[in-house]
């Protein structure tokens, strides 16, 4: 069963009511579920989408401006930031979520294959990081994933077309890896947790294309 978009973007609303009396996020989902009668993929969405004070709080204080990313050192979360990118050019919903970061609902990670749009979302990537003109980029994908390599050689043919400074390769805990970098790009929110500042690479891409997130608020 899809997920319904209009249900999730009420029941996200709902839910945003309960994290601001800070009732716990686990009770308030199954709450607001239970009385919408939402899927297990519905509830997850609507996690996704609603974040709790405290991550609203941290997300904020290490969302980085573009502007500060110019000679700075930067590791890209690549499956992470290549399905947001995919998803808006496939013109599937993209939301801006409650801490301010851009995410995708296709939940696709377990079963991710490349696409007809994987090579101009990898452009549309390559060219957002040029823009910030950082000292070096490292764009990583995790190497259980399938296909991850190819990625990888895809990325890597792509930054010296483009005369970025990096590489692109394939590592077993790329939140860790890219969490040691000045700036990582990711909305994962172990990599925010970790990270000493974070971009999101996604939302350049969407101002470059016109392309205008779903907002639940």
């Amino acid at each position: 069963m899809p997920v319904r978009i209009d249900l999730v973007r009420r029941a996200a609303r709902e839910v945003l009511v309960l994290a601001a009396l800070s009732l716990p996020k686990r009770r308030a989902v199954d709450l607001v579920g239970d009385k919408l009668s939402l899927t297990r993929a519905e509830r997850a969405a609507v996690e996704r989408l609603v974040r709790w004070p405290e991550e609203v709080v941290l997300a904020a204080s290490k969302l980085t401006p573009p502007s500060l990313a110019t000679g700075r050192s930067i590791g890209v979360d690549g499956y992470n930031v290549l399905i947001t990118v995919e998803a808006m050019l496939l013109e599937e919903p993209v939301f801006l979520c409650t801490d301010g970061f851009l995410r995708d609902l296709r939940g696709v990670f377990s079963s991710y294959k490349p696409s007809d749009v994987t090579e101009s979302a990898m452009d549309l990537i390559v060219d957002a990081l040029s823009g910030l003109r950082p000292a070096e980029v490292l764009l990583a994908f995790d190497e259980p994933m399938s296909r991850s390599g190819e990625l990888a050689a895809m990325a890597r043919e792509k930054m010296a077309e483009a005369g970025l400074t990096g590489t692109s390769m394939t590592h077993r805990r790329v939140d860790t890896l890219i969490s040691g970098f000045e700036i990582a790009a990711s909305s994962d929110v172990a990599v925010i947790e970790r990270a000493r500042a974070v971009i999101d690479l996604p939302a350049l891409v969407a101002d470059s294309i016109g392309c205008r997130p779903n907002v639940i608020w």
